[in-house]
């Protein structure tokens, strides 16, 4: 169980593509079939974004900042799955790997690493741009200071990924919940974030985490089918009473709160309907 040491020298094959599409690895490559930028990214991530912080206040501009740094974000996370992918091909004995991920490995052209980089960059300047023209941004800094802090935050979550791909599998269970936390909470230095937002942020942090240390604690081959987004909602309702009734402005903190409760719900629909079917049939 030793410490995996990372290649100097990124595999020509995987690490990058001459025609860079941001985002389409996490796709197509390491989640095929499961519409992971719709239902992962967007219907979670974004939408726990906008809910946790104070958008509606300026829903345009807001809006269109955050969506643009989670972009900018993703631009750098998915190079983690991408050598994440790579290091367990090199290194295990039966990694798990989509079927897509050999067909996209003998035909890749050489990478060319900068390119996620500048997309990262181009896109968080201008979500930046866009939350600072909102009104939002309350950090107190010039903005050349905040885009300092947006690229260290992206250089963090790069390091962090990376040292989480060179360690074995069995001492990555404590760097996973960091990785987490950076997803969700790496925009919080530009746009106000209210404590039912950072409740919310929390519960998807552990109801993330949860599941992925029974399967390296355990030594599962197959991830857990566990009820995580249920978990959420129940993480949530608990971490949320104690904001709500400390709150201030008890009306918008209770609308907020049920703005999010709805969402979760929504989003675990499915499971709730499953777990129902499953208690019938017994």
């Amino acid at each position: 169980d030793k410490r995996i040491d990372l290649p100097t020298i990124p595999d020509t094959s995987l690490l990058g593509v001459q025609q860079y599409i941001p985002l389409w690895y996490s796709n197509a490559i390491k989640r095929p079939g499961s519409h992971y930028i719709v239902r992962g990214v967007l219907l979670d991530d974004f939408a726990f974004w906008l809910l946790a912080s104070g958008w509606l206040a300026a829903p345009g501009w807001q809006f269109l900042g955050l969506a643009l740094l989670l972009f900018s974000y993703w631009c750098i996370y998915e190079l983690g799955y991408r050598e994440n992918d790579r290091m367990g091909e090199l290194h295990e004995k039966n990694p798990q790997l989509s079927s897509t991920y050999r067909r996209f490995t003998d035909k890749a052209p050489p990478p060319h690493l900068w390119q996620p980089w500048v997309c990262a960059l181009v896109a968080g300047t201008l979500g930046l741009l866009m939350i600072e023209k909102a009104g939002s941004d309350t950090s107190g800094l010039a903005f050349w200071q905040t885009l300092a802090i947006w690229l260290g935050i992206l250089v963090g979550t790069r390091l962090i990924f990376r040292l989480f791909n060179s360690l074995p599998k069995s001492r990555r269970v404590l760097l996973f919940p960091l990785l987490q936390m950076s997803r969700n909470f790496a925009f919080i230095p530009f746009a106000p974030v209210t404590a039912i937002g950072i409740a919310l942020l929390a519960a998807n942090t552990l109801a993330r985490s949860v599941p992925y240390a029974i399967y390296r604690v355990q030594k599962r081959r197959q991830w857990p089918t566990l009820p995580a987004a249920q978990a959420r909602v129940l993480l949530f309702v608990v971490m949320a009473l104690p904001a709500l009734f400390l709150s201030p402005n008890l009306s918008a903190s209770l609308t907020q709160g049920l703005l999010i409760l709805f969402w979760c719900l929504y989003r675990a629909s499915r499971e709730i309907q499953s777990s129902l079917h499953q208690s019938s049939g017994q």
